[in-house]
């Protein structure tokens, strides 16, 4: 008799309360891997109560391929009658708030930046192409601020109407000037305007 045999022999002959106590186990462990897997609610905030392991993410897909996703996003909050709902779009991870009141949004934005950090979504798409820009940062990161006050008063007004109009004017001029050269080859050789370099 080989050890294989005898290994396979020996369970054979487990008298019924081992055989109980391991079914038991492991269909124990399948209830507990199963409840892991399910979605983790953020207690009082409103969900759709009818999701299995892949969350909201098979009717988020369907909205995604009809291109109607704000439209499924505001359909929570009509559906639960709530401001703010939350949304399952990955599996196995925390879920997503979602925020449909201006003012709490605004709020939460301007006023209340130490208690709500960017997304690690937003982050990971924004690393790859701009590792050193504060919008690929955390805001705890130590470069984050030294980063932010660089591009600070780029959109202010006057920098706006004293540095960018200008320099935009000119390029555009120059564009306007180079069709209009274009259209006069163009009459001159009887090629479309799109067809000249």
């Amino acid at each position: 008799m080989t050890a294989e045999n005898s290994g396979s022999s020996a369970l054979l002959t487990l008298n019924p309360t081992t055989w109980t106590l391991v079914a038991t186990s492991l269909l124990l462990s399948l209830l507990y891997g199963f409840r892991r897997m399910l979605p983790k609610l953020f207690p009082g905030i409103p969900y759709n109560e009818d999701i299995g392991i892949f969350g909201d993410l098979p009717a988020f897909r369907r909205a995604s391929k009809s291109g109607s996703i704000r439209p499924w996003l505001w359909s929570m909050s009509r559906k639960h009658n709530s401001p703010i709902t939350q949304a399952f779009l990955i599996p196995f991870a925390k879920p997503f708030v979602i925020i449909s009141d201006y003012h709490e949004t605004y709020d939460i934005i301007a006023r209340r930046t130490k208690e709500f950090d960017r997304a690690w979504l937003n982050i990971d798409e924004f690393s790859p192409f701009t590792p050193e820009h504060h919008v690929a940062m955390m805001s705890s990161d130590p470069r984050f601020k030294a980063n932010r006050e660089l591009v600070k008063g780029l959109m202010s007004p006057g920098m706006l109407s004293t540095e960018f109009a200008p320099v935009i004017y000119e390029k555009a001029s120059h564009l306007i000037d180079l069709w209009k050269t274009k259209m006069d080859a163009s009459r001159r050789t009887r090629t479309p305007v799109c067809c000249t370099r």
